[in-house]
């Protein structure tokens, strides 16, 4: 079993793991949430007993994907304008 991961931020009981896209996608979204999220404590299970939160970061989205992303309870990380933000800012812990 393979997984790639863009970004992991960890601490002593939490984990963030952050797809990064330049324009997201529901696909990219959804197999993030379904496929790539549930083998992370399979691949690593050091990490067995931390708390796991998704998150995606993209410079523009389409079809709605950020939406998709806050609804499956991803941080969502965005540009706003000029700067990048945090749109989804109540996310859940998704394993």
């Amino acid at each position: 079993m393979k997984g790639e991961y863009d970004v992991v931020l960890t601490n002593t009981h939490s984990i963030l793991v952050v797809e990064v896209k330049y324009k997201l996608t529901c696909e990219y979204v959804t197999n993030f949430y379904k496929k790539s999220l549930p083998k992370f404590k399979l691949l690593f299970p050091e990490y067995s007993g931390h708390k796991i939160y998704g998150a995606v970061a993209s410079y523009s989205d389409e079809d709605n994907a950020r939406e998709l992303a806050a609804k499956y309870g991803l941080f969502v990380l965005g540009r706003e304008g000029q700067s990048y933000e945090i749109i989804n800012k109540h996310a859940r812990q998704v394993l």
